[in-house]
């Protein structure tokens, strides 16, 4: 189910969502035909409700309405895999998938490439040293280079790539020398070294995304689909209504 407005499928998309501005949409369309699988009903529904599962919730149900009209196989109400590194795969075919979410935004790529990680961050005030400041926004910097100079703007960079390989960021940053223990202290030069070493094995690449003041974002993907990664586009309620039209008209 594609149409000129809705995901292509195979070339890589990168949607944002304003969870609380289609939130009675997500939820209409989650009572009328069930995307979530049963084991995300389960936590969702699981009182007490708060403002982070909620937004978990709405971007999970947004995640797999941005699936199905790319493209993915008999996805409503079907579990999602989890790999050994806990990133949640689909069971069939071959669409990759990374979602991040903050404070009711959302950030979701989506693409038949290969593996994907995006990485969403609200305006904040990150409590950590100024060695490992330094460390972090040097490996980013050697990664994705023109990356805006923000401490966060190089957090989602790492963040997006710990999430395409799979390893989690506490992986990464241990691979890159950036301890807490320090044990292994480092300075800037031996950062970006390490952080090309580990970006070139990976085969991956890293981008900045360009988001709305005091929003940052980053996307982490295979080279050839980040030569020019596409702008964010908007999945707003009319996006919502047609792929819901196009669900309800599919369904047996």
């Amino acid at each position: 189910m594609t149409s000129p407005s809705a995901p292509a499928g195979r070339a890589l998309e990168i949607w944002s969502a304003d969870l609380d501005a289609i939130a009675q949409l997500l939820e209409s369309a989650e009572a009328a035909v069930h995307l979530l699988a049963p084991s995300e009903r389960d936590w969702s529904e699981r009182p007490p409700a708060n403002p982070a599962r909620i937004h978990r919730r709405r971007a999970r149900i947004a995640l797999r309405m941005l699936l199905v009209a790319a493209g993915a196989p008999a996805l409503p109400g079907a579990e999602l895999l989890i790999d050994p590194a806990g990133k949640p795969r689909l069971a069939a075919g071959d669409l990759h998938f990374s979602l991040s979410h903050t404070t009711g935004l959302a950030l979701f790529a989506i693409g038949g490439c290969g593996p994907l990680g995006i990485d969403l961050e609200m305006e904040r005030e990150v409590q950590l040293g100024p060695e490992r400041r330094v460390l972090i926004e040097a490996a980013a910097q050697a990664m994705a280079p023109g990356l805006g100079s923000d401490f966060l703007d190089a957090w989602t960079c790492l963040e997006a790539l710990a999430k395409a390989r799979g390893c989690g960021i506490g992986t990464l940053l241990t691979e890159l020398g950036i301890t807490a223990s320090r044990a292994r202290p480092l300075r800037p030069g031996d950062t970006v070294a390490s952080a090309r070493t580990v970006l070139s094995a990976s085969g991956l690449a890293v981008a900045g995304l360009k988001l709305p003041d005091g929003l940052y974002g980053a996307i982490a993907g295979p080279r050839e689909c980040l030569t020019s990664p596409p702008e964010p586009r908007t999945l707003d309620a009319g996006l919502c209504r047609q792929i819901m039209q196009g669900i309800s008209a599919a369904a047996p």
